[in-house]
């Protein structure tokens, strides 16, 4: 058990304009059996995009995005996926940082995802090895995080505009 004695690996983050929940397939399971019956049916099995994110890669943006942020003034951070390439990028103050993460994959066409910065980090963190494989549908829906016989969800957030 964690702070509060709430779960290692669960985070919920709720505001005005913000909301997300990083939940381990144990609590999935553990949270879902008795209300839907059978909690695989509402974990995504495959996705559009099947992108395997080099975890230190991946792990070392989030974090260095995430020390940037001002807790007064936190915006998503964004996930951007292309064929050419996958990176993090956060906003503070009008400046935008960019930071590269390594990945390969099945990409059809290239996507921006956005989440809060300090939940996908807990996700990221709860891993263990190389290799992140993540499964996405669209920029709105759940991406699940496999790792090593660890399985997440890493719920999406709407951006505002951010012109």
């Amino acid at each position: 058990m964690g702070e509060n004695g709430v779960p290692k690996g669960i985070g919920v983050v709720l505001g005005q304009n913000i909301g997300a929940i990083v939940l381990p397939e144990s609590v999935l399971q553990q949270a879902l059996v008795p209300q839907a019956g059978n909690y695989e049916s509402v974990i995504p099995k495959a996705g559009k995009y099947d992108v395997v994110f080099d975890r230190d890669s991946l792990l070392g943006a989030a974090t260095r995005v995430k020390n940037l942020m001002d807790l007064k003034h936190r915006e998503p951070v964004v996930l951007h996926i292309d064929g050419e390439s996958c990176y993090i990028t956060s906003r503070l103050t009008g400046v935008e940082f960019h930071e590269d993460v390594l990945c390969q994959g099945t990409i059809p066409e290239p996507m921006n995802i956005a989440f809060d910065d300090i939940l996908l980090l807990n996700g990221i963190s709860a891993t263990k090895g190389e290799g992140i494989r993540a499964l996405l549908n669209s920029s709105l829906s759940p991406m699940k995080i496999e790792n090593e016989g660890f399985t997440a969800l890493v719920l999406p957030v709407r951006m505002k505009n951010r012109a």
